[in-house]
């Protein structure tokens, strides 16, 4: 995607008094422009998912503790869906290297019941390299948060490394309450209307 229409491939974050850096790729499909019209992604090109994330991981790995991926892409290949094709979270996992968690979307796979040989979500896939990556599902319509947990452990010389992978899958119905932090994150930025004082 280009940055020059308000759309960044990636961010990078240090959290926390450790100082832990984090890089986030954004991950959409490819197909879009397949079902969108141009006029609604005007400057935005759409490349190949899985090259991509290996380009992005490549470039970020070295100066981050951990690699994210948030994606638009499937979970996992589905004979009986046109929406999804080779480029899913589970191949990324199993041919991407340098990435420790993904969080994805657009299969709706239920995280309650997982889909084909992944029977439970998050999952733990096996990178090219055998480590573990976690991959979560955020479901859809926004009734599900598909939560990460990344153990980090400092390393000598500097920095952190992941250490342990998990997560869970937390419903979100009309009745949850909204975090304050992530309400005021997700805030419309506009700025009040200045005051006028009419002369008596």
């Amino acid at each position: 995607a280009n940055g020059g229409v308000g759309v960044q491939p990636y961010i990078e974050k240090t959290l926390g008094a450790e100082g832990i850096k984090v890089a986030i790729l954004g991950i959409t499909n490819h197909r879009v422009p397949n079902y969108e019209l141009p006029s609604n992604i005007p400057g935005l090109s759409f490349s190949d998912p899985l090259v991509k994330a290996q380009e992005l991981s490549t470039a970020l790995r070295s100066t981050n503790d951990a690699v994210i991926a948030l994606t638009h892409i499937g979970f996992t290949e589905d004979a009986k869906s046109v929406e999804v094709d080779k480029n899913v979270d589970t191949n990324m996992a199993k041919t991407v290297t340098g990435i420790d968690a993904i969080v994805g979307s657009h299969s709706h796979t239920n995280p309650q019941s997982g889909y084909g040989e992944y029977k439970y979500l998050p999952s733990i896939v096996a990178d090219p390299n055998g480590k573990p990556v976690v991959i979560n599902q955020a479901y859809r319509y926004n009734n599900t948060l598909g939560e990460i947990v990344l153990g980090m452990l400092a390393k000598t010389g500097g920095g952190s490394e992941v250490v342990a992978r998990t997560g869970r899958y937390l419903a979100v119905t009309r009745q949850t309450a909204e975090e304050p932090d992530i309400k005021l994150i997700n805030a419309p930025n506009v700025t009040p209307p200045a005051k006028h004082h009419t002369p008596l």
